[in-house]
């Protein structure tokens, strides 16, 4: 897991994300979702079913579709009441945690505080 999590602290601009994804200069943090995320989240982040066959957790890593930085969010499955019957759609929340400092964060912070759902269908 030590990989995935160094990979996940990189910063990574992306083609498609937030306006200023790539600027020297990271976006102001604001708590909160914003029309369009989900959607360009749903076509750039990367879902890993973890482990595979029995799944205990989903692992969603890509670029943040509002700062355009690398995030990384582990949903553990046993959040969700009947979550480990099988064929089931899980809406997951993820909250930008590219670990970037953006103007305006409260203290302890790091991400640009956007959030999104992605729904994962874990297999049956």
């Amino acid at each position: 897991m030590g990989d995935d999590t160094d990979a996940a602290a990189s910063r990574m601009a992306h083609d498609g994300a937030g306006e200023e994804a790539g600027s020297a200069e990271p976006i102001e943090y604001v708590h909160g979702t914003e029309p369009g995320l989900a959607e360009r989240a749903a076509r750039t982040s990367e879902v890993e079913l973890h482990p595979p066959g029995r799944v205990e957790e989903i692992i969603v890593t890509g670029p943040c579709p509002a700062c355009g930085d690398t995030t990384f969010h582990v949903e553990p499955l046993f959040l969700y009441r009947g979550a480990t019957a099988r064929g089931r759609d899980v809406v997951v929340e993820v909250i930008c945690a590219c670990g970037v400092a953006h103007p305006g964060a409260p203290q302890g912070e790091d991400g640009c505080g956007r959030s999104w759902v992605l729904s994962v269908l874990v297999p049956g």
